[in-house]
């Protein structure tokens, strides 16, 4: 009888113990689920605390750490993706596709040599896998090797004629190779063949303002948004292509649209602030720039396009000119703390550049050329803040002079200044410029336009490649 009732309760301990693995595991599924449903809204934040929370109740569950290790790489925190796929890998050793996030996790890392070891090993054991052919032509890009890359990407179309990034891949790259037409054709497969996959109408656009076919690129990027309205990248090229065309209200109008939904968006900031420039709304476009600058203080072009704007539209005279050349001040002092004397003096020459009516800043500006021993650039800027701001002081003061007013008294830094003009004057008369009665400053010089672009580089393609994979 004790016999009997003791296999009872072995029974009964059996049944319960697999009704909650049952129990753990249907709800490890469902967590699952709904990290699948949020990673497919690029909801990546969601879709791991979904994921995290599957592994808990199912640790084993590869997929989760799989899927985990995904949406951490799209965030960008490579060495936790790391970690994640290695965990994965422990449950499912031979899934090429883990091994291939792996090596993408290496390439985005900067560890070209591992990433190299897996996508060739996978090849070993995988011959057709196209995702490792594609991560050795990404390295092959890396290394600037574009005809190697495109022979990779051949061979994979090759196994997948209508692999969509093997498609767009060969376009792009046979667009920098100055490849036109093939790049044309495989723009035009990967049209025919996934038309309703709104990266596809993007790179289109892109390679059409390439070739500057700008009523093309323009249709395209439409399409792009038309097919999936929260893309914004496709709304910031379609914004350039317009201010290319000189539809500068039309850029506004997109460029308000953009920055409603995100307001972060510099670049959105930077495009309205120069169409409303070129349609001469220029406190508008200060203002613009201005917000800009504010979400993005270290965005040089942005504040070199304000700068040009002030120094040309504004009067010398504006006392808006003040808070602008705040930035320049700081950033001068903090120079003179570190002992930087020439990018301290740049400091000042930009920041007078923007309010050159400001006597403190300019009289910081002298004293510094005193002390770098550059005396004819330091007298000549003693002779400027005399004459500016000394001699105006006393020639307006002069209208309301009567018999009994006082005598306006120096200030000490005003003496100061006097005297060292003096001898400095005295010591330089036996100069050139001195018995020639000419003023150095003022001769012609030689004078340079500097532009300023951007190169195009084969690792600026690696943005793609991660938009389309």
């Amino acid at each position: 009888m004790f016999f009997r009732a003791g296999i009872k309760v072995r029974i009964l301990s059996a049944v319960f113990l697999f009704a909650a693995l049952s129990a753990f595991s249907n709800d490890a599924l469902s967590l699952f689920k709904k990290g699948q449903e949020c990673q497919e809204e690029d909801d990546y934040f969601s879709a791991i605390e979904n994921y995290r929370e599957a592994i808990t109740y199912n640790p084993q569950y590869g997929q989760a750490w799989y899927n985990l290790s995904l949406c951490t790489y799209y965030l960008g925190e490579y060495d936790l993706a790391l970690e994640y796929i290695n965990e994965a890998l422990k449950y499912a050793k031979n899934y090429s596709e883990m091994l291939n996030l792996k090596g993408q996790i290496y390439v985005a890392g900067g560890n070209v040599d591992e990433a190299r070891k897996i996508f060739s090993s996978i090849l070993k054991d995988y011959p057709n896998s196209v995702d490792a052919r594609f991560g050795l032509a990404e390295l092959d890009l890396f290394e600037g090797s574009l005809t190697t890359a495109e022979k990779r990407y051949l061979d994979a179309l090759k196994r997948d004629g209508r692999n969509r990034k093997a498609l767009l891949s060969l376009a792009l790259v046979s667009a920098e190779m100055g490849k036109s037409d093939a790049a044309e054709r495989y723009i035009n497969l990967a049209l025919e063949y996934h038309s309703g996959e709104t990266g596809v109408h993007y790179l289109a656009s892109y390679l059409a303002c390439k070739r500057g076919d700008f009523e093309e690129a323009e249709r395209r990027a439409r399409s792009a948004v038309q097919i999936d309205g929260n893309f914004d990248k496709a709304y910031e090229l379609l914004s350039g292509i317009l201010y290319t065309q000189g539809r500068f209200k039309e850029v506004v109008d997109l460029c308000d649209f953009r920055i409603g939904r995100n307001r972060n968006l510099s670049a959105a900031w930077y495009l309205k602030a120069k169409a409303l420039s070129k349609l001469n709304r220029i406190d508008e476009a200060i203002t613009a720039y201005n917000t800009g600058l504010t979400l993005n203080p270290q965005d040089e072009i942005m504040r070199f396009a304000l700068e040009n704007l002030i120094a040309t539209e504004l009067d010398l005279e504006d006392p808006k000119r003040e808070q602008w050349e705040k930035y320049h001040l700081e950033k001068a002092a903090d120079y003179a703390r570190n002992f930087d004397g020439m990018s301290e003096r740049y400091e000042y020459q930009k920041a007078l550049s923007i309010n050159p009516l400001d006597q403190e800043a300019r009289q910081k500006f002298a004293d510094m050329l005193e002390k770098e021993g550059l005396y004819e650039l330091y007298l000549h800027q003693l002779k400027f803040i005399k004459e500016n701001f000394y001699e105006k002081e006393e020639a307006e003061k002069s209208k309301q002079y009567t018999e009994n007013s006082p005598v306006r008294q120096k200030s000490v830094q005003e003496q100061r200044n006097d005297d060292i003009i003096a001898s400095l004057e005295n010591l330089m008369e036996d100069n050139l410029s001195a018995k020639w009665k000419v003023d150095p400053f003022y001769f012609d010089k030689s004078r340079w336009s500097i532009g300023i672009y951007y190169v195009n580089t084969t690792v600026q393609l690696f943005f793609f490649f991660f938009l389309f994979s």
